[in-house]
C-alpha cells in the first residue's frame, strides 16, 4: 500500500489541466436535450458592422472566443475566433449560477418553493440548529449566506477547486455550515449555488438537468444540446459552474430576462420574480458599502441605467441592455484583472463595442 496517496481532485488537475471553455472533453456531463428548435433571425444589417481596428485588437488580446449582439430579438452583430462557431459548446463557469436562479423563479411559481425567503432548513433537515436554522433562499441567492465556503482559487485544497476537480460534491455539500449571520455580508460562494441545487431538485423531485431541460431549454427553442458537468461518484451536478452550451442558446436567456420572463408569447418565469433578481441587494454591505453590483444570482452595472448580466470566470458573459431592446454575450478565455467586484474592467470594453454597433444600426434611437 502506496505511502502517500494523492486527492483525487488533484489527480483530476494534472489530467484535465486549467480550467477552459471545452473541458467538457475531460469531465462527466448530463446531457439537456435540445427538442423543436427556434433558429434566430437574423438582422437585414447582419455583420454589416464593422468593428474598429484597435477595439478588435483589444478583443483579440483578452481572446475572445465568441461575441454576439441582438437587438429587437433578431442577431446584428456575430464573430468566434480561437477555432469556435455559432455550434460550438462553450463552459459559461458561473453564468449557470443565473440559470439555478431562474429555475429557482420557476419553482416558487409552480408552489414547489413558497418563496425566496423559505427557510433552508425546511428541505434540507441539517440546517435546524443554530445560525444554520436562520439561512432563507434569499441569503442563498444574494451571496449572504455567510458559509464556512473557501473561495480561494490559488489554495489547491480549497472548496472551490475541490468542487471542480473533485469527485464527491455530497460530503462538500454535507460539510456547509453558517459561520456568520446571513442576511448582512455579500460574499461570493460557489458553494451557494450547490445549496440552491439541493433545495430545488428536493423541491421538485428532479434533478436539475432535467428540470433546465422541460422548464427553460425546450421552451426557449434552444437549437443545440447542452451539457452540465457532473462529479463522477454521485452525479452529483456541478451547478455552481459547468453548463456548456453555444452563445446563441446563451442568449436566448439573455433575451428571456430581457423580455421580463416570457418567450415567443409565453410567461415561463415570472415579471415580479425577474424585477426582484436584477434589483441591487442594497440590504447588504461589502467593504462597508452597501451592494449595489449584484441583485440574486445575477450581476449589475452599478449606474443609473440597469444592465443585469450574468457572468463568468474568464469572461463569460451574457449582459441585458433594455434601453436598447439588446442582449449582447461574449466569451472568451481571459479577463484583465482578478477582482470581479463590483464591475470587471474588461465589461467596460465589450459593452463600448456594443454600443459603437447599436449605434450604427439604423434601428438606434438617438433620443435614448
Amino acid at each position: 500500500m502506496p505511502l502517500f496517496t494523492q486527492p483525487e481532485h488533484i489527480t483530476n488537475f494534472f489530467k484535465c489541466g486549467f480550467p477552459k471553455l471545452d473541458d467538457y472533453k475531460c469531465f462527466d456531463c448530463d446531457t439537456i436535450k435540445a427538442q423543436n428548435p427556434i433558429e434566430w433571425e437574423l438582422s437585414e444589417e447582419y455583420n454589416k458592422i464593422t468593428i474598429q481596428k484597435r477595439l478588435l485588437a483589444r478583443m483579440a488580446i483578452m481572446r475572445t472566443a465568441a461575441y454576439l449582439v441582438i437587438q429587437d430579438g433578431k442577431i446584428l452583430f456575430e464573430e468566434y475566433w480561437l477555432n469556435f462557431d455559432q455550434n460550438s459548446k462553450m463552459n459559461s463557469f458561473s453564468v449557470s449560477k443565473s440559470i439555478v436562479a431562474l429555475l429557482i423563479g420557476i419553482a416558487i411559481e409552480e408552489r414547489k418553493i413558497e418563496s425566496i425567503n423559505q427557510k433552508v432548513k425546511d428541505f434540507i433537515p441539517y440546517f435546524s440548529q443554530g445560525k444554520d436554522s436562520l439561512l432563507t433562499i434569499i441569503d442563498l441567492l444574494s451571496m449572504s449566506s455567510g458559509l464556512n465556503w473557501s473561495e480561494e482559487f490559488a489554495n489547491p485544497m480549497s472548496d472551490i477547486i475541490i468542487a471542480y476537480y473533485g469527485n464527491s460534491l455530497d460530503s462538500l455539500i454535507r460539510g456547509s455550515q453558517v459561520e456568520e449571520t446571513p442576511g448582512k455580508k455579500w460574499n461570493y460562494q460557489c458553494g451557494n449555488t450547490l445549496l440552491l441545487t439541493d433545495i430545488l431538485e428536493k423541491a421538485t423531485g428532479k434533478k436539475v438537468y432535467d428540470y433546465a431541460q422541460e422548464k427553460l431549454w425546450i421552451p426557449l427553442g434552444s437549437t443545440n444540446d447542452a451539457l452540465w458537468g457532473k462529479d463522477s461518484s454521485s452525479g452529483t451536478t456541478k451547478s455552481f459552474c459547468c453548463f456548456y452550451a453555444t452563445p446563441r442558446d446563451f442568449a436566448k436567456l439573455g433575451l428571456l430576462v430581457l423580455n421580463k420572463g416570457k418567450f415567443n408569447g409565453k410567461q415561463i418565469v415570472s415579471e415580479e420574480y425577474i424585477n426582484i433578481i436584477t434589483t441591487p441587494s442594497k440590504w447588504l454591505k461589502y467593504k462597508n458599502k452597501n451592494v449595489d453590483f449584484y441583485g440574486l444570482h445575477v450581476w449589475l452595472v452599478p449606474q443609473k441605467k440597469k444592465i443585469p448580466y450574468f457572468s463568468g470566470m474568464f469572461g463569460q458573459y451574457v449582459f441585458i441592455i433594455p434601453e436598447k431592446n439588446a442582449v449582447v454575450v461574449r466569451f472568451g478565455e481571459m479577463l484583465n484583472e482578478l477582482t470581479i467586484q463590483p464591475l470587471p474592467q474588461d465589461v467596460k470594453l465589450y459593452l463600448k463595442v456594443a454600443e459603437r454597433i447599436l449605434q450604427s444600426s439604423k434601428n438606434y434611437n438617438y433620443e435614448n
